[in-house]
């Protein structure tokens, strides 16, 4: 029958041969017997964030921002997003933020996709290979979903290890655990393409802004312009 939807639980039917198991970020992949279900069928689970990274060489030629950190992102995406479009760059926001971005319609040739992606997003990706990648700080947090602190970092350092060594990547400064994640990609990248800011030369500006006060917001500030400097 044309049109018809069957549902059924993904744990209880043979996953083999599926393509892959799409699943929300709040899905709990530490616990959730999905997860070992799609593993014995050897079938990955993935997200939406995947599944975009997967249609991209069907899109238009555009760019990618990915941006993620543990506080900060929202503030940081939002940035970016309002300078592109300041600049008259076809642009779009999505991820952890706003609406889904395979619920948007592509962008056309020239636009840059900005992403803010959570730590539970980036888990289920896999090939996002991001124009430019940017890590605000990392402190502890979702560390029931994680096997520690350590391993929480390592999500977030999975961002950059899907960029090829000729792509931006941008940092804050602040934690141990951002700045070793900024050494290694700096080690593995030319001089330049690696940046780590603190806003600190922004300073005598930001008392005339109508918002964004404090010394996290200099850094993100800092952070988006950086971003969109890589950009050109």
């Amino acid at each position: 029958m044309a049109g018809r939807v069957e549902l059924a639980d993904p744990v209880a039917i043979d996953l083999s041969g599926f393509a892959g198991v799409v699943v929300s970020p709040g899905v709990p992949l530490n616990t959730h017997p999905i997860a070992d279900a799609a593993r014995q069928a050897n079938v990955p689970v993935i997200g939406d964030i995947e599944l975009f990274a997967l249609v991209r060489p069907d899109l238009p030629a555009h760019r990618v921002v990915g941006i993620t950190g543990t506080n900060g992102k929202s503030t940081t995406t939002s940035l970016v997003h309002h300078l592109l479009r300041s600049a008259a760059l076809p642009t779009r926001m999505g991820g952890n933020i706003g609406l889904p971005i395979l619920g948007q319609d592509p962008l056309a040739a020239g636009g840059v996709y900005v992403l803010e992606l959570s730590s539970y997003q980036i888990d289920l990706t896999y090939s996002l290979e991001c124009d430019v990648a940017a890590l605000l700080n990392i402190t502890p947090d979702h560390l029931d979903r994680y096997d520690g602190f350590a391993a929480y970092a390592a999500s977030k350092a999975r961002l950059f290890a899907m960029q090829r060594v000729d792509q931006h990547a941008v940092f804050g400064i602040g934690d141990e655990e951002t700045a070793a994640i900024a050494a290694h990609e700096a080690a593995r990248r030319a001089l330049g393409l690696v940046q780590c800011v603190d806003g600190a030369a922004l300073a005598e500006l930001q008392r005339d802004w109508p918002s964004l006060q404090g010394p996290h917001n200099l850094q993100d500030a800092a952070v988006a312009i950086a971003i969109v400097e890589a950009l050109g």
